[in-house]
């Protein structure tokens, strides 16, 4: 998840546009789902492209000015679906990307524990 976090910071720090740039992490749960937001003030996504940017090698910027290879947010969506979880991203007076899990029950843990 460490690698989650950073990827997405690392991308509002490339697409931002404001200064200063502000990004907020949000940690809550929404019925039995714990939920992470990360939301920048930056432009956002068009909205033609917004259901593209968990594409692997997807780049919103076409002209390629800016550098990255376009798998930073394929691999945000990767590792939160092998950890069971959904990715979306919204534009909401800049990028929100929110992260949902299901939240772990004793007996999850207890099965897993037995996997080793």
């Amino acid at each position: 998840m460490e690698r989650v976090l950073v990827n997405l910071l690392e991308n509002s720090l490339r697409y931002a546009k404001h200064t200063p740039l502000v990004v907020t992490i949000r940690l809550g749960k929404c019925g039995s789902q714990q939920v992470i937001s990360v939301s920048d003030n930056g432009v956002g996504v068009p909205p033609e492209k917004l259901p593209h940017i968990f594409e692997r090698f997807y780049r919103c910027d076409e002209a390629r000015s800016r550098e990255g290879s376009g798998i930073g947010l394929y691999i945000v969506k990767y590792i939160v679906e092998a950890h069971g979880g959904q990715v979306q991203a919204v534009n909401d007076n800049g990028l929100t990307i929110r992260m949902s899990f299901t939240e772990r029950t004793k007996q999850d843990e207890e099965n897993t524990d037995r996997r080793g």
